[in-house]
């Protein structure tokens, strides 16, 4: 039997109907336009942002961005891959906001002054509803899993497509250079079509490689409200110093400098910056 005709029976055996707000951690119940029926939603997130600048050359990379999309992704989340020897768009995703289902109304309020066999039919209609609603909710939060899981495969799977053949930068330098240019002109323009991400803006370097440190690169300025993450900075202090003050300069809201052995972090770093914390206090 499948799930949807699991849940459809266990409708029609818990319920004795009406309109209840339990304030379960991440649903909703939401009155429909008819008063006989409401919608249950499971929490759908602000909108967020994450852009990519993937080094396609190294498989640690490729598993290092795999697993972090798959320990990160949420509802209402941009994906943004680009490639970073190049500065070229790979592709582009949406996760899905959060799943619905319309189900029978929950009990009708009490009248005033009910009868002690009124107050004891309601209590029990209400107990019933409350498994109904906590059953539904599992299945919302499953199914919202299975489609975050989707979208953050369908994201990584671009990582395995051929490399374009195209003309090559001068050096990995200029192409990581024209990554971050794309990064900013592409949340520029999702913001322009009237998408909200306030703080919730993330840009992660996977695989940083070729790019000399002793300097900060020539960058835009309009990094604003960006968390910004590299994984694979050299072990060199003074450097990180220096990159990290150049990026706060540059107008980003926190900068993180991963070397190799810590970049079991990077998805922490993400979730972060994509639910707007930077993780630091103020």
């Amino acid at each position: 039997m499948t799930r949807g005709a699991r849940l459809a029976r266990l409708t029609c055996a818990l319920l004795g109907s009406g309109a209840l707000v339990l304030g379960m951690a991440g649903c909703k119940l939401i009155a429909a336009r008819s008063s006989s029926s409401v919608q249950i939603h499971n929490r759908t997130e602000a909108a967020s942002v994450l852009v990519v600048l993937l080094d396609r050359d190294s498989s640690s990379a490729l598993a290092t961005f795999g697993s972090m999309l798959r320990l990160t992704a949420q509802p209402n989340e941009h994906i943004i891959v680009i490639e970073a020897d190049t500065g070229r768009a790979v592709g582009s995703f949406t996760t899905p906001k959060g799943p619905a289902m319309t189900v029978p109304a929950p009990p009708s309020p009490l009248p005033a002054n009910p009868t002690a066999f009124e107050a004891a039919r309601y209590r029990q209609a209400l107990a019933r509803y409350q498994v109904l609603v906590n059953h539904i909710q599992a299945e919302l939060n499953l199914r919202q899993r299975e489609q975050l899981a989707s979208s953050a495969d369908a994201a990584a799977s671009v990582a395995t497509l051929a490399r374009d053949s195209g003309p090559q930068p001068d050096s990995e330098e200029v192409g990581f250079m024209r990554g971050v240019s794309a990064a900013i002109a592409d949340i520029s323009s999702l913001e322009q079509s009237r998408i909200t991400f306030s703080a919730r803006k993330v840009l992660a370097i996977v695989g940083f490689d070729g790019v000399p440190t002793a300097s900060v690169p020539s960058l835009p300025i309009g990094l604003q409200g960006l968390t910004i993450v590299l994984t694979d900075f050299p072990s060199n202090s003074g450097e990180q110093t220096s990159w990290q003050a150049g990026l706060l300069r540059l107008g980003a809201t926190r900068a993180v400098l991963l070397t190799s052995p810590t970049s079991d972090e990077l998805p922490m770093i993400v979730r972060q910056g994509l639910n707007g914390g930077t993780g630091q206090r103020s």
